[in-house]
């Protein structure tokens, strides 16, 4: 499907801005990789900026919003150089009427609102796998700045708002986990994706049922608007995972996952 791998491409093209430099606001010196400046470790006094991130960066500086930078082997099965470069970019590959179809994980707006009277027979509905939830990811990419050196960055960052909120949510229980993500060199690039992955984790709300025909229009990747008064959901976001036709009832069979915009 053309048309989605280049909406998916123009949405990886839009230009982002890059925070400024940071500066050490700490009350001592500290050490940090400097590897660009040919050192391995550099002291920074306070105040002055730390030389980490990206050579020659200043305020207002903006970047296209992702980037792939890797080597592919084709030695390797197709799909699974395919799923290298989707995971640059949070995307997925879905077989739809014939065509395959890249679903990028962007902000989208409902196709269609489904209701009660939608619905046929009630919703399945799960709080989804706790086993895919997490309060903290780190990222393990090769880092452009530092001479492709392998480098790591974590969010949230321990003790913000963020990380303390999440934690009080799973009762205290730290839950971290760590990816690697071949093709992403860039440090900010990497942190969003750390972002995502958290939030996306933490929204594993599930829905399964039949619904009527006005249903036969969604593909997987849209988003719909759900009411549905047993569960008190009313105009609830949720992305189709999964659609399947009776073709003797003329139901349509939806898997959908919460989504958060």
């Amino acid at each position: 499907d053309l048309t989605a791998i280049m909406t998916a491409a123009n949405a990886c093209d839009v230009l982002v801005d890059v925070p400024s430099r940071l500066v050490n606001d700490e009350d001592a010196e500290m050490t940090v990789a400097n590897i660009m400046g040919g050192q391995y470790t550099v002291s920074v006094a306070v105040g002055d900026t730390i030389p980490v991130y990206r050579e020659n960066q200043a305020a207002n500086n903006k970047q296209k919003r992702y980037r792939i930078n890797a080597a592919i082997d084709g030695a390797k099965e197709v799909l699974d150089n395919i799923q290298q470069i989707l995971n640059v970019f949070k995307a997925n590959l879905v077989y739809v009427n014939g065509k395959y179809t890249v679903i990028m994980a962007d902000v989208a707006s409902s196709v269609l609102s489904l209701g009660d009277d939608d619905i046929i027979g009630g919703l399945d509905i799960s709080d989804g796998d706790r086993a895919q939830r997490m309060n903290r990811a780190t990222i393990k990419f090769t880092n452009a700045n530092k001479n492709f050196k392998t480098d790591q960055v974590s969010w949230p960052e321990i003790g913000s708002t963020a990380y303390n909120a999440y934690l009080a949510e799973d009762q205290g229980e730290k839950i971290h986990r760590t990816f690697t993500i071949d093709g992403c060199t860039d440090f900010y690039q990497a942190e969003d994706t750390a972002e995502f992955i958290v939030r996306d984790g933490r929204t594993g709300l599930t829905v399964r049922g039949n619904f009527g025909s006005r249903a036969l229009a969604l593909v997987p990747g849209d988003v719909v608007a759900l009411t549905y008064d047993s569960a008190s959901y009313s105009g609830k976001y949720f992305r189709v995972q999964t659609v399947a036709l009776n073709l003797q009832t003329m139901n349509v069979a939806l898997s959908l996952r919460e989504y958060d915009s």
